[in-house]
């Protein structure tokens, strides 16, 4: 499940 909050953090690095 770690990759898909990484995922996740990523594309909130991306809308950031």
């Amino acid at each position: 499940v770690e990759e898909l909050y990484s995922l996740d953090l990523e594309s909130l690095s991306n809308l950031r």
